[in-house]
């Protein structure tokens, strides 16, 4: 009778055994694979900052340019000085929004998937987190904010002005021929103000685009870390 209730206790711890060392090797593969995955969208995440890093380091010094135009406009510089291509330049600084909104797939993806919850790296998470809800958004803002008073000045553009017709150019052109083109820049009030406000908003916007270079080069260097490590 002992031996059967001895044998019966160590086949129970048999068992009992091979079912904990099942669900041990279960649970190690699901972590395995939760941070393959982690891995494999961490990387993705960080391509994908690098393309729009230098995107935006690229918009950033096309705002400085875009801004020292539109200021010889705002200090009344005399424009029947310049010729048809420096004028061209600066219209095309006031009426340029130089800068569309990003496209943020694969954080959404991340986001969707619940994977950037799973990150278990608290620090980096909040990092990521803050990145994309925080100064990503702060930058839509300001770009929201510049297209529409383009939209604006658009309105203005064709209510007020002579615009020249160039088939071998798809932006808007004024005709520098017409001298009352050059008058309105510096008797139009209404444009003036416009110009005046997005010139103001532009640097609202290059602002939080130096601030999203910062942010973004610190998030990779973050990311980077972590994937070195794991």
């Amino acid at each position: 009778m002992k031996n059967i209730l001895t044998r019966g206790g160590i086949e129970f711890i048999t068992v009992l055994l091979g079912l904990t060392g099942s669900l041990w090797i279960d649970d190690y593969n699901n972590n395995s694979a939760l941070n393959d995955d982690i891995n494999k969208s961490l990387m993705a995440l960080n391509d994908d900052l690098e393309i729009k890093l230098n995107k935006l380091v690229k918009e950033s010094s096309k705002f400085e340019e875009g801004l020292l135009n539109i200021e010889k406009v705002i200090v009344n510089t005399d424009l029947t000085l310049l010729n048809h291509s420096e004028l061209d330049n600066i219209f095309s600084s006031i009426i340029n929004h130089w800068i569309d909104d990003y496209n943020h797939s694969v954080y959404k993806s991340m986001e969707a998937s619940g994977i950037i919850y799973s990150l278990k790296n608290t620090e980096l998470r909040n990092n990521i987190l803050k990145l994309y809800s925080g100064q990503f958004s702060d930058l839509s803002d300001a770009i929201n904010y510049n297209l529409n008073v383009i939209k604006k000045l658009d309105d203005i553009m064709n209510r007020d002005f002579e615009l020249r017709d160039n088939k071998r150019r798809l932006a808007m052109l004024l005709n520098w021929d017409n001298p009352i083109n050059i008058a309105q820049f510096q008797n139009n009030i209404e444009f003036r103000n416009l110009v005046i406000t997005s010139r103001n908003i532009k640097l609202w916007v290059l602002r939080e685009i130096n601030e999203t270079i910062k942010e973004v080069k610190f998030s990779q260097k973050e990311i980077i870390k972590y994937l070195n490590d794991n």
